[in-house]
């Protein structure tokens, strides 16, 4: 038998004080006691819960198990060791008779969901969900629209919170609700969402796409309260009225798009809300097209009348994804938040630009590793990067190709490295150094001519080589 057990009282505990201890119980009696069908306490006897029965004829012929009340007595007041035989039973049954490990828990929720898609699919099937959303798209508000088609208002939006196809197909219809027009500034706004019920000829309470995900995320930021010290708030900068300015003011040494990151970084503050699929809110994400003037179309492109999602922003998505990938930002519980131990570094465009460079000498090294069973090739290839392009003024990127197979090659010759442990071929080689060498040329530490035919260090590239090679300076190659 396979499985875990443990400790319990035995079902007999319930029913001791109605036990005569000079009885005899048959199978049903014993049910009769426990208020439950002879089938189960059959199975009780056969999993070996009530031991010491013997077998005696039955009035009709045959024979049956019976137990003396005293018996019963003495089992009652002993502990019950539960197996659970998982070899024998699914996952799925023996929760429902007390285990409760990582198994059986999780093919229990995973089995209660199921259950749960079903019974909301039967009673929301996809045709009325689709004369739902027509009806929202004509100008119908969801209440009214659910109420039509035979559901509750709550269904419906409890569909869109596990649903992510239905809740796009429901932000999208109702764009049609919006009050002040998806242009007004009020749109996408507590104002906005609240409107002027009390005034005369006052605006409604708008119930559109923005108005709705920014109650959404207030909703979020009212149950989330508590947990806002994971995202540790960024120090405000010492002179006077820096923080008056524009979260992307541009650093002259450093690119504007390490300075629109910064300022990203800086616009998150102690957490920003998501929508259902970890997507920024479209208001959110017209606010940081303005604000870290990111050049994405407003609309999300040309001839769209709105955006309908903050996907269809490309440039702010690159950048996000850029924050997110080296650590500065991450998604936790429905919100955008910073990482805290890059907190302080990234109250400057300057700590932004050396956690990002820091970032792209991890990634490059990994990179240029051509096996990575010897991780600390990668390491070797990458000093020997910035060594050859510390040693002279300016380096032709085909020397620099072939240096840094060199050292490789050196690897292979030395007898550290099997020629069939190289898992790239030269010219893939090459071609990861090309991509290495973009990379630290879009951070400004390396400048070439416009025909590419040799690259040089920055001087801002000489301060990060420096401090790359000064410690390691003498490690053998």
């Amino acid at each position: 038998m396979s499985g875990a057990s443990v400790m319990a009282q035995h079902p007999l505990v319930q029913c001791a004080e109605r036990i005569d201890p000079e009885a005899v119980y048959t199978v049903a009696g014993i049910a009769r006691l426990l208020g439950m069908a002879a089938s189960s306490v059959k199975g009780m006897a056969g999993y070996g819960w009530l031991p010491g029965g013997r077998m005696q004829p039955h009035a009709r012929g045959g024979r049956q198990r019976v137990w003396a009340g005293a018996q019963l007595l003495q089992l009652a007041q002993k502990p019950l060791v539960v197996e659970y035989d998982h070899e024998r039973y699914s996952p799925v049954t023996l929760y429902r008779v007390g285990c409760r490990c990582d198994v059986c828990a999780q093919a229990h929720a995973d089995a209660s969901k199921a259950q749960r898609r079903a019974s909301a699919e039967e009673t929301f099937p996809a045709e009325s969900r689709r004369q739902l959303l027509k009806q929202i798209t004509d100008g119908m508000p969801v209440a009214q629209a659910a109420a039509a088609v035979g559901v509750s208002r709550s269904r419906v939006y409890g569909r869109a919170d596990w649903d992510p196809d239905f809740a796009e197909e429901l932000d999208e219809a109702t764009w049609s609700l919006c009050v002040a027009g998806e242009d007004s500034p009020v749109c996408g706004t507590a104002s906005g969402y609240r409107g002027q019920p009390g005034q005369l000829n006052g605006r409604p309470g708008c119930r559109g796409t923005a108005c709705r995900e920014w109650r959404r995320g207030a909703g979020r930021d009212e149950r989330t309260v508590t947990t806002q010290s994971e995202a540790e708030p960024v120090p405000q900068p010492s002179d006077g009225g820096a923080g008056d300015e524009s979260a992307v003011s541009l650093a002259e040494h450093v690119p504007p798009w390490v300075a629109a990151i910064h300022g990203l970084f800086q616009w998150v503050g102690d957490g920003r809300p998501l929508t259902a699929t970890g997507q920024l809110l479209v208001a959110d994400g017209l606010e940081l097209v303005h604000l870290l003037q990111t050049g994405d179309h407003p609309h999300g492109g040309e001839g769209l009348r709105r955006l309908s999602t903050a996907r269809s922003l490309p440039n702010l998505q690159m950048l996000l994804r850029m924050a997110i990938d080296s650590g500065l930002l991450r998604r936790h519980r429905g919100r955008l938040v910073q990482v805290k131990a890059h907190a302080r570094q990234a109250a400057t465009t300057e700590g932004v630009h050396r956690l990002l460079v820091d970032d792209a000498q991890r990634r490059s090294a990994q990179w240029l590793n051509p096996d990575p069973s010897h991780p600390e090739l990668g390491d070797i290839v990458l000093d020997s990067l910035w060594a050859a392009l510390t040693s002279d003024t300016s380096v032709c990127p085909t020397q620099l190709h072939d240096r840094l197979w060199g050292v490789v090659d050196s690897w292979s010759s030395s007898g550290r490295l099997s020629p069939y442990e190289i898992a790239l071929t030269q010219g893939e080689f090459t071609e990861r150094v090309t991509s290495v060498l973009d990379d630290l040329a879009s951070l400004w530490l390396l400048a070439g001519p416009p025909d590419d035919t040799r690259v040089e260090l920055t001087p801002l590239g000489r301060q990060v080589a420096a401090e790359r090679v000064a410690p390691r300076a003498g490690r053998p190659l």
